[in-house]
């Protein structure tokens, strides 16, 4: 599936920034930068920081499961999908 894939991506590809104390943080803005060229805004950031708590929470700690659900979103967003 694309968006596990999409997890996948983005969780390996920012084991480098987990000395950094806004990890999530920055990991969201790269997702954002993967799907939408583009950083994210403040509340964007901010909602989907919380998303992303609420579902690693609710996956009993699972952060793959939680980034596929936040990849989920993404791949959905009509900014993704109608991208010149």
């Amino acid at each position: 599936e694309a968006a596990r894939e999409l997890a996948n991506r983005i969780v390996a590809e920012t084991r480098s920034y987990r000395s950094n104390r806004s990890y999530t943080t920055d990991q969201i803005n790269y997702a954002f930068q993967l799907c939408l060229v583009r950083q994210t805004e403040q509340a964007e950031r901010d909602r989907f920081l919380a998303f992303f708590q609420d579902r690693k929470t609710r996956y009993s700690g699972d952060s793959l499961a939680a980034w596929t659900s936040i990849a989920t979103i993404l791949l959905n967003l009509d900014e993704t999908l109608t991208r010149p």
